[in-house]
């Protein structure tokens, strides 16, 4: 009896199987495509570079190593410079520090970002050189398969150290500061005339003024009555009386403490009340009292200084300038005597107290 004998196990696989797979899976790569590179930068690994590309080895994607000298920290959220060829991640390696290895990831794809840290206190050991390429490896492959894997741009940047952009600048009311009312009560005295030098009296005073504020605006009004006085030649004399009202604006900026400086400009007028007195001609003439107007421009200076929450005390030198040019004659037997003539410019102190 003759037996058959048979191989055990199956055949081989027929060569034109074989070839069909090689080409369904080439035709699929060849679909697909390549998948971009990744540039990793090195800093400071100097003759350890080579060790790292090792321990790294082969990734699933290309690998484009670079050795640089150092890097500035705000190109990891800058865009690459090649638009058109932009790589799908760039990693920045930073071994320029001895004691610790710090690693950069930026994928341009959907701008996330990644840091990470390792001690490495014995320097760039192999096992040191090994965790970077696994923190290497782990990390690319969270950037290029998770979309939300990492940080944004700004949270990235807030790591870095990176100022926040400031806002553009919105138009805005700037809101005033507030007006403070005030009352006040002064006595001021100035000069006249050669012959008559000062005129002096008491006088109110309101203000109103910003509270706040590096230079404070205001502006404020001044009622003052000069007391009466006599000019008296022995012929014949004038008593003149005179009530002094100006307004205006004014600046002021806070000194050392609760003191305030101020610069005031007015502008206003006397009104006289002038009066003829009888003196040695027992029959003179005299004119009937009568009330005139100067017009008074008044330029001053001074410093409010605050006592209390609702006192202050004020002092200031004032100027006034007289428009006018009035003089006071006397007539005699048909000649005309000048007895008064008061100046043009005639500057002069204030001092009171005002109310918040």
């Amino acid at each position: 009896m003759k037996a058959r004998s048979s191989r055990a196990g199956g055949g081989r696989t027929p060569a034109w199987l074989a070839v069909l797979f090689v080409l369904g899976v080439s035709r699929s790569s060849w679909a697909q495509g390549a998948p971009p590179a990744v540039d990793v930068y090195v800093v400071g690994a100097g003759a350890s570079l080579p060790r790292l590309q090792t321990a790294l080895g082969a990734v699933d994607r290309p690998i484009r190593w670079a050795s640089i000298d150092k890097f500035d920290l705000s190109e990891v959220t800058q865009p690459p410079p090649e638009p058109g060829g932009a790589p799908a991640a760039r990693v920045w390696v930073d071994c320029s520090d001895p004691s610790r290895a710090r690693l950069y990831f930026a994928d341009w794809s959907t701008e996330r970002f990644l840091l990470r840290d390792l001690p490495t206190p014995e320097g760039l050991t192999e096992l040191s050189l090994e965790t970077i390429a696994q923190m290497i490896e782990t990390s690319l492959s969270a950037l290029t398969t998770d979309r939300m894997a990492g940080m944004t741009r700004v949270e990235m940047g807030r790591a870095l150290g990176e100022k926040p952009a400031a806002p553009a600048p919105r138009a805005e009311a700037v809101p005033s500061a507030p007006l403070a009312p005030s009352l006040g009560a002064f006595y001021a005295a100035q000069g006249f005339a050669r012959d008559w030098p000062i005129e002096h009296g008491p006088g109110v005073a309101a203000e109103l003024r910003q509270s706040t504020g590096r230079v404070r605006f205001g502006g404020w009004v001044t009622g003052q009555y000069q007391l009466p006085e006599t000019i008296d030649d022995g012929l014949a004399g004038v008593q003149i009386d005179t009530f002094a009202i100006r307004a205006g604006v004014e600046a002021g900026a806070p000194i050392a403490g609760d003191a305030v400086v101020l610069g005031r400009i007015g502008a206003g007028g006397d009104i006289l009340h002038v009066a003829p007195r009888l003196a040695a001609i027992a029959d003179a003439q005299l004119q009937q009292e009568k009330f005139y107007w100067d017009t008074m421009v008044q330029l001053a200076t001074g410093v409010q200084v605050r006592l209390n929450p609702h006192l202050e005390l004020d002092a200031a030198i004032v100027v006034d300038v007289d428009l006018v040019l009035r003089h006071y004659d006397v007539n005699v037997d048909g000649g005309t005597t000048r007895f008064a003539t008061p100046w043009p410019v005639r500057p002069g102190l204030s001092a009171g107290l005002s109310w918040r």
